[in-house]
């Protein structure tokens, strides 16, 4: 086993528990470790037995960047549990921090979420809609399943 970390990605994205806060956006500095085994990798030296740092990166990018939760730990749950998910893991961490609180005195809050292979699904995946919307595409006669009933009982 080995662990493969990313940290001070400095990434915007439009979270918050309010909707001001959600429009305006902020930034947040990430951090992601990922263990992985890695054994075939390091004794052949090729990229194909491993995670590619870029493709780590990528996702993590674009969940902080084109979802939207209202809690920075339903972010991060969701984080940890795509990077088990795509990328093998036995265990990620993930930590957000956030640092334009607002306060007189500064400071920053820290978010550290840690998911193993096999712990539950992720928690708040339901908050974003973009997750909605991936679930529903991967679930399509629940959703259809959903809509009807809701037609039912409109009549």
């Amino acid at each position: 086993m080995a662990v493969i970390r990313l940290e001070g990605l400095s990434l915007f994205g439009h979270h918050g528990a309010n909707a001001a806060e959600r429009e305006a956006g902020t930034r947040l500095d990430v951090d992601v470790e990922l263990e992985l085994e890695t054994s075939a990798a390091e004794q052949t030296d090729r990229l194909r037995h491993t995670v590619n740092y870029d493709e780590i990166f990528a996702l993590v990018r674009d969940r902080v960047e084109n979802d939207s939760f209202h809690l920075l730990e339903a972010l991060a749950g969701d984080l940890a549990h795509v990077c088990l998910t795509e990328f093998g893991a036995a265990r990620v961490r993930v930590r957000l921090t956030k640092m334009n609180l607002g306060w007189p005195s500064g400071g920053k809050a820290i978010i550290e979420v840690e998911r193993r292979r096999g712990q539950s699904k992720a928690p708040g995946r339901e908050g974003s809609p973009r997750a909605r919307a991936r679930s529903r595409a991967a679930h399509p006669r629940k959703s259809a399943r959903r809509a009807s009933r809701g037609r039912k009982r409109r009549r």
